[in-house]
């Protein structure tokens, strides 16, 4: 979702020069390479301008949010809407997500303490000195993915749930002083 400074035909185009260029090529080999689609907004039909205010004014859609099958299956109320283009060069985009199927994802949180355990520093060398694919970013996410699942687990059994155990100490220390 963004700003990608390319359309992807002449459709999203009003004003100068109608060619198509290899860059509008490219980008839509790639989307249809990466299985994605622009999503169809509603509202202003442009999403950027030159400002012009003559004959030489161009309006063209360069802002847009791109999807695949798996978001409009987790989410088939999705909804863009191209607001329209005041004090800059852009319009604002607005994606509503309706009725979206959650998921519980907890999010991850390392915790200072296992800096401190034996264990820890060998258990992250260990993960973080894999490779799994040629791509760098793909790697760093398989394994950022592995380590943030293996820290989990590891934590739950070295140190169990701290958090309960915390809290049943609070409590046990309140009945005490009462």
């Amino acid at each position: 979702m963004g700003d990608f400074n390319i359309i992807t035909s002449l459709d999203e185009k009003l004003g100068g020069s109608q060619v198509v260029t290899n860059y509008m090529l490219n980008f839509y080999d790639f989307l249809n390479n990466e299985n994605l689609f622009s999503l169809r907004a509603f509202g202003i039909p442009y999403t950027w301008t030159n400002k012009h205010e003559d004959d030489s004014i161009i309006f063209e859609t360069l802002d847009r949010v791109c999807v695949n099958t798996s978001l409009l299956n987790d989410c088939p109320d999705i909804k863009l809407e191209n607001l329209p283009i005041i004090g800059s060069d852009h319009g604002l985009i607005c994606l509503t997500l309706n009725n979206m199927k959650k998921k519980k994802n907890r999010c991850f949180k390392f915790e200072a303490i296992w800096l401190s355990h034996k264990e820890f520093i060998p258990l992250v060398e260990n993960i973080w000195n894999q490779k799994h694919n040629t791509n760098p970013l793909l790697n760093f996410v398989t394994i950022a993915n592995q380590f943030s699942s293996q820290a989990q687990s590891w934590n739950k059994n070295v140190y169990g749930n701290l958090f309960r155990k915390l809290e049943e100490l609070n409590e046990r220390s309140k009945l005490i002083q009462q």
